[in-house]
């Protein structure tokens, strides 16, 4: 993986709906932090609600999206 931008990766969490909210985790303002060092990414995000059992999925999401 090359080094990303913290621009590229709001951009690819923009693309990404919460389906609980129907809104993108950006537009929800849902991230709180995205740290890039190289070709590592650091995301935090803190959903309005309980989310233990989407978390995993949400997760994937993320991953596979980046």
């Amino acid at each position: 993986m090359s080094a990303v931008s913290r621009e590229q990766v709001e951009n690819i969490l923009s693309g990404i709906n919460d389906p609980h909210n129907n809104q993108d985790l950006v537009s929800a303002k849902a991230v709180k932090d995205i740290a890039v060092n190289g070709s590592a990414v650091t995301i935090v995000i803190q959903l309005g609600y309980p989310a233990e059992g989407y978390k995993q999925e949400l997760i994937e999401s993320i991953k596979a999206a980046l």
